[in-house]
């Protein structure tokens, strides 16, 4: 008889603890399948991510498991019950053994389950170990009432979901808690940070916001290949041209009153100043007070040296993004962006310095300083 495990919740986002745990009870019951069951709505918290990207999330999470399944049920009810989800298993695999997972901290109310007598008859029960509750008792407990209890004693604590929340909203990628390809999506697609798409919406027009979804979407890709943090690099490809669509005459208003740049040249050019107001309406509007994100808005124009990293990453996306105009070097620099980012920079420095040539204009000092700098370090 085949034996089926069931783990459901809000996978809100599925994280090492998830995986570990199916994995371990799978080789130690032995189950033959462990299904994992992502809730639209549980009933104690609305998910921060759709239930589409949670589903995305565990595909990806779960691509090296072969024994590790995302059904695809369909609830009537946004946040269905245990009987629901066992009767579903049940239904799918009518001859398999179902155990269904939980912590021991559900145990005290297993009486009061919608078809509880039911749902004992249905499957057994794998208990995991939480903080403060007593295993034993709990399950003595709840075998009072038929429900068939195993207790799993060696089974790994899963790591909160709500702490993994709290770390990516800090920035932090959190190697130590989720797989590469889940912290990928959830930086190309701005999970578990503000909703920057919607706050941006009364600043800039339709295309530039469009323009920036692809830059993000760009940076992202760009700083796996190149090992950059992600999240960094979200946030600052969404905020990059947050300041984009403001006049010239607001730009140094916001300059001058805030004594962000003295430079005549600088404060002279929407196309050179938005970079340097936007990064200060990051900072005071928008709660961003890393120096790097901060750096990389200021500078994805005019550029600097010593860029950082993530700097160059913003600054080439900003470039090669799949929308942009076509240009003479496009696709040169998309070519070097995959292996090294000061090339692709420096390329850009020099591509955008020949066209302002041709058109009679006049390329900033800074960015020949930065374009000075890239082709020094290249060089060594």
């Amino acid at each position: 008889m085949r034996s089926i495990g069931i783990l459901s919740g809000s996978f809100d986002p599925i994280h090492f603890g998830h995986i570990r745990l199916a994995d371990s009870l799978a080789r130690s019951i032995p189950l033959d399948e462990v299904l994992l069951v992502p809730l639209s709505v549980p009933g104690h918290r609305k998910p921060a991510a759709s239930l589409a990207h949670r589903r995305r999330m565990m595909q990806l999470a779960t691509e090296n498991h072969p024994n590790l399944i995302i059904p695809d049920f369909r609830f009537k009810q946004e946040s269905p019950s245990v009987y629901d989800i066992v009767r579903a298993v049940k239904n799918a695999y009518r001859d398999a053994a179902i155990y269904y997972i939980i912590g021991a901290d559900r145990l005290p109310g297993m009486q009061y389950w919608q078809n509880a007598a039911e749902i004992f008859t249905l499957c057994e029960f794998l208990v995991c170990p939480r903080p403060g509750y007593n295993l034993s008792q709990l399950a003595d407990f709840a075998a009072s009432y038929g429900a068939k209890i195993h207790l799993m004693r060696f089974a790994e604590a899963l790591t909160s979901a709500e702490l993994v929340r709290k770390q990516l909203a800090l920035h932090n990628d959190a190697p130590d808690m989720l797989d590469p390809a889940v912290i990928h999506h959830i930086a190309r697609n701005g999970l578990y940070l503000p909703d920057y798409e919607t706050l941006l919406k009364p600043m800039l027009n339709a295309s530039r916001l469009q323009h920036t979804l692809s830059v993000r979407q760009t940076a992202v890709d760009l700083a796996v290949i190149h090992r950059i943090p992600l999240l960094k690099t979200s946030v600052a490809a969404m905020l990059h041209d947050c300041a984009k669509c403001m006049p010239l005459t607001a730009l140094r208003q916001i300059a001058i009153k805030n004594r962000l740049t003295d430079d005549k040249e600088i404060l002279s050019s929407a196309a050179l100043l938005h970079g340097i107001v936007g990064a200060y309406i990051a900072r005071e509007r928008f709660g961003i007070q890393d120096e790097d994100i901060l750096n990389a808005i200021a500078n994805h124009t005019i550029g600097r040296s010593g860029m950082s990293p993530l700097e160059l990453c913003i600054f080439v996306a900003d470039a090669i993004e799949p929308l942009c105009r076509p240009y003479a070097e496009l696709e040169e620099i998309r070519a070097l962006s995959q292996v090294d980012l000061r090339a692709a920079a420096l390329l850009c420095f020099q591509s955008t310095k020949r066209h302002i040539s041709r058109t009679g204009g006049h390329y900033s000092i800074k960015s020949q300083m930065a374009m000075d700098s890239l082709a020094y370090q290249i060089s060594q």
